[in-house]
């Protein structure tokens, strides 16, 4: 009779153990979410000392939902097997729209990240990537790729001209 209580404790306090373990294992793994920022992610022209016509602004929210911190090694883009990586040079861009002779608008970008970022756990960072040479992705839907050492993250985005985001609907 006490073999079969301490039989059933020990395997009440087994299964116990186990889901606790596995608790913890599911807060380890690694989980970014990411939003895409429509409102300060678009092409338009750039800095002049570069020999493209437009940039892309991916701008986003990532927000690292795990116990661990993560850090993101490299970020690019893809459209039909030519692949752009994000460098961490600061890169200057049009990101004005003038309505008249008096008045005119300037959209704040949020910081361009100096790769590799380390995001502690459940922080959030607000980040502007600008890619150069954005010419062959103008119009066309992309694939953006955020790469840490855990996991690859993908996303398939499309940008739209600067100056449509203040165009009146």
């Amino acid at each position: 009779m006490i073999t079969l209580i301490i039989a059933i404790i020990g395997a009440i306090t087994g299964i116990l153990a186990l889901i606790i373990q596995y608790i913890d294992y599911k807060k380890t793994n690694v989980k970014l979410k990411v939003k895409l920022e429509n409102k300060k992610s678009f092409y338009t022209t750039g800095d002049k000392i570069y020999k493209c016509k437009y940039f892309g602004v991916v701008s986003i929210k990532i927000s690292n939902c795990s116990a661990l911190p993560i850090t993101i090694d490299e970020a690019e883009i893809k459209y039909k097997n030519k692949h752009t990586h994000y460098f961490n040079e600061k890169k200057k861009i049009n990101k004005k729209h003038i309505y008249d002779d008096n008045s005119y608008t300037e959209l704040n970008l949020y910081e361009q990240p100096q790769l590799p970022l380390r995001i502690d756990c459940y922080d959030t960072v607000f980040l502007s990537f600008i890619f150069p040479f954005f010419d062959e992705y103008v119009n066309n839907e992309f694939e953006f790729f955020l790469k840490t050492p855990r996991k690859d993250y993908k996303w398939k985005i499309k940008l739209n001209e600067f100056e449509s985001i203040f165009d009146e609907k």
